[in-house]
């Protein structure tokens, strides 16, 4: 492996990434007069020589931080609750584990602060590592409140809607008192739904949502709650009739509950001063099923109410739902699961929310669990308002009253995200027009385990769609299209050696020489000419797959080889169609060079790069840097010199050569310089190769702290330009593409090098705009 490779403890391979920590006293003001004296320096040294002192240090500065968040009430415990469900495994509140843990995985204390675009505007604060909200809160609001959030046009009150839910919300506005349904409630759904217990929904997330954390949220939210309703939408009618929609799933004892209350609704809606058109459209999911089985579910009334559509073969829950849609005689249209019942007096809702709001064509309730004696107990899922809709793709499949001249305006259910398919289309609609989110609940299902499902985990793929469109639509791809080029068959790849390893040479070459695609070695001896000459007699060769070439330059440093082997890739560029480096510590693994090609032809991708392993002297392999995003290079390199191939003609295009003047980092400032040139990178989830952990470059202790220093300055200004140039919108693209729950290349804690990654091109962007 590359000498001057720096290699961080966690994994990766340049600048370690700085820790947030909270603020202590000594830190940060206090608030109020009672302001913490400062500690002295000796205190620090103390602390630090007796660990005890400092884990009591930091407990105390968690319970200062405590106090002060409650007393401020600049905590969002909802929201935060809301947006990480998963925290409730842990048994902590919302406060305590923000406190304690989400400020150190770079979670937002509420939806309106982006920590991240803080730190970016105050640079001395991140340097000084104090948690960023905290110093918001006691001095930063007073000298820029506008530095909360990357829009800066969210409100707080707006954002915040999760905790007057009881009123409900249309757009970003609390509905009135006067706007509310007046009531009564049908029996077993007139308890009060905000008193009512709420049930935490499971996260079948395995791993952290790192687009949720890191990705332009706030601008997605930003977009939904400034939408307006078009002026060519014409008003509901003030009493609109309703196509309920159910798929058959097979469990004919769920089916016929449901039906049963289809007909109390029915009778419900008969009694009404004005009657509506109600319509239950029965779409037959299961083929084993017959339709006479079906309707002997139904009673007469519900019979002559009904429309069953055969299926013959099995529809999925968008595919069904769009068939049903087509059908749809209704002027709303609301989906009724097997088993679960719809409120008798759903239509009264919906008639005046119709009346109230007549041209929001989207209308959210929320959903119950029941008694046996069909009484609502608790409170399931919350109804999708446009404050905090983006956080709730964990809650399952919302409930939703969509008009249908929305639904065909929206081109109907998504079968890609079937399971969440209503949650992306509440979300589709909520990007183009205000949705109204009621406090009441019309949906309910009987108490029991919540099932475990896909569909939350298709919803948040839905969400991370919407975000792709977003980012697309507000920072369009400049980049175009990869033009055809010529197939990619052979390889040369460039071994540096400065003679003093043969033994360690050859095994490298002979990595090389048992690949099963062609591979040219281009040996590269760093050396005077004896040593040059020693080589070429010793090194192991094969015939037609060997060439030597001399650097005979020892003034220049560790780039110069690499920039020789550059020079005969130009001059032989025809019969070379990617280039792979290699140190003579470093060995390809057998399917390397197939594993290079295949990317290469498959995704187009001018760099590809996968796994390798490290090997201690004398022990075993072991996995070595995990992949991240390719963008996350402008922060710290996680991609090993034998462990990536690059097409040779985008090298020679771009004109990226190797820094001849340094002793450290050469290969970070290449990958970095292949960035810049707006390379394109695709990631190969296997290992092919391995190193040896040897070299200045793998310890600790640099022979030459000065020059080691001077080099990661110069690389990190390269990475500095590297983002300019890509811009923010890339590094989204490239969050979005990532795979973060691969098993294969699962990062165990990428969080630091993600979060300085997108500070630097928020800095980046900063400083452009300026």
């Amino acid at each position: 492996m590359s000498d001057g490779a720096d290699v961080t403890t966690d994994g990766s391979r340049g600048p370690r990434p700085a820790r947030v920590r909270h603020a202590t006293a000594a830190e940060t003001p206090a608030v109020g007069p009672a302001a913490a004296p400062e500690r002295p320096a000796v205190w620090h040294r103390f602390k630090k020589r007796f660990s005890p002192l400092h884990k009591l240090e930091r407990r105390l500065s968690a319970l200062r931080d405590i106090a002060r968040l409650k007393k401020t009430d600049a905590f969002d415990p909802d929201w935060y609750e809301a947006a990480y469900p998963e925290i409730t495994r842990t048994g902590l509140s919302p406060l305590v584990h923000y406190v304690r843990k989400g400020a150190w995985e770079g979670r937002r204390p509420r939806a309106d602060f982006d920590p991240l675009f803080y730190l970016s505007m105050n640079r001395a604060v991140a340097a000084s590592g104090v948690e960023p909200f905290t110093h918001y809160l006691l001095s930063g609001r007073r000298t820029d409140p506008t530095l909360a959030t990357e829009s800066r046009a969210l409100t707080h009150a707006a954002v915040r809607g999760g905790r007057k839910r009881e009123r409900g919300w249309y757009g970003a506005a609390a509905l009135t008192r006067a706007q509310v349904f007046p009531g009564p409630r049908a029996p077993g759904f007139a308890a009060d739904a905000a008193a009512l217990p709420a049930r935490t929904p499971h996260s079948d997330d395995s791993g952290a949502d790192w687009l949720m954390r890191l990705g332009p949220v706030e601008l997605l939210q930003e977009h939904i709650l400034t939408r307006t309703a078009a002026p060519d939408v014409p008003p509901s009618p003030p009493h609109p009739s309703l196509s309920i929609v159910t798929v058959f799933d097979g469990d004919r004892a769920a089916f016929a509950r449901t039906a049963g209350w289809i007909g109390v609704l029915l009778a419900h809606a008969r009694t009404a001063p004005v009657p509506a058109l109600v319509e239950w459209i029965v779409v037959n999911g299961d083929p084993a099923c017959a339709v006479a089985e079906i309707e002997a579910a139904f009673s007469h009334e519900v019979r002559a109410a009904t429309r069953l559509l055969p299926g013959g073969a099995w529809r999925g829950s968008a595919e069904g739902r769009n068939a049903a849609l087509a059908e749809a005689r209704g002027d709303f249209v609301v989906h009724l699961p097997p088993g679960e019942i719809l409120a008798p007096d759903a239509l009264a809702l919906l008639s005046h929310y119709a009346r109230t709001f007549p041209l929001c064509r989207c209308i959210c309730p929320g959903r119950v669990e029941l008694d046996r004696n069909d009484a609502a107990i608790r409170r399931c899922d919350p109804p999708l308002g446009a404050a905090d809709l983006v956080f709730q793709a964990d809650s399952g499949e919302p409930v939703a009253f969509l008009r249908a001249d929305l639904c065909a305006a929206l081109g109907g259910f998504d079968p890609r995200f079937s399971g969440g398919d209503t949650y992306d289309l509440v979300l589709r609609a909520a990007s183009r027009e205000p949705i109204l989110a009621i406090p009441e609940p019309v949906l309910g299902r009987r108490a029991g385990p919540l099932p475990r499902s896909e569909g939350a985990k298709r919803a948040r793929s839905a969400r991370a769609d919407a975000i792709r469109r977003l980012v697309d639509a507000t920072w369009p791809e400049q980049r175009q299209p990869a033009a055809p080029r010529a197939p990619v068959v052979h390889g040369l790849c460039l071994v540096r050696t400065q003679g003093r390893r043969p033994d360690l040479l050859a095994e490298a070459l002979g990595s090389i020489y048992r690949q099963s695609e062609p591979l040219t070695a281009a040996v590269i001896v760093h050396a005077d000419a004896a040593t040059f000459a020693e080589v070429q007699r010793t090194a192991p060769r094969k015939e037609g797959r060997t060439l030597f070439l001399h650097a005979p330059d020892t003034s220049r440093r560790r780039g110069h080889p690499w920039n020789v082997g550059l020079d005969h890739l130009a001059a032989n560029a025809q019969a070379y169609q990617y280039l792979c480096l290699l140190d003579d510590d470093d060995i390809y693994y057998p399917l390397f060079a197939s594993r290079m090609v295949e990317g290469f032809r498959l995704t187009g991708a001018d760099v590809v790069y996968a796994l390798v392993n490290r090997r201690p002297l004398g022990g075993a392999p072991e996995p070595a840097h995990m992949p991240l995003p390719a963008s996350c290079l402008v922060a710290g390199n996680f991609i090993p010199t034998n462990s990536y191939a690059v097409r040779t003609d985008v090298l020679l295009e771009s004109g990226v050569r190797a820094l001849e003047d340094v002793d450290y980092f050469e290969d970070w400032d290449f990958l970095v310089s292949l960035l810049a040139a707006d390379c394109r990178f695709h990631l190969i989830p296997e290992a092919v190769g391995e190193f040896l952990l040897i070299g200045d470059g793998n310890a600790p202790s640099k022979r030459d702290p000065a020059h080691h220093a001077l080099c990661l300055a110069r690389v990190q200004d390269r990475g500095r330009q590297a983002a300019a140039r890509r811009g923010i919108g890339r590094f989204y693209r490239d969050l979005m593409d990532f795979d973060f729950h691969n098993p294969a290349i699962r990062h165990p804690s990428p969080g630091g090098h993600l979060i300085l990654a997108k500070m630097q091109f928020l800095r980046s962007a900063a400083a452009h705009a300026g």
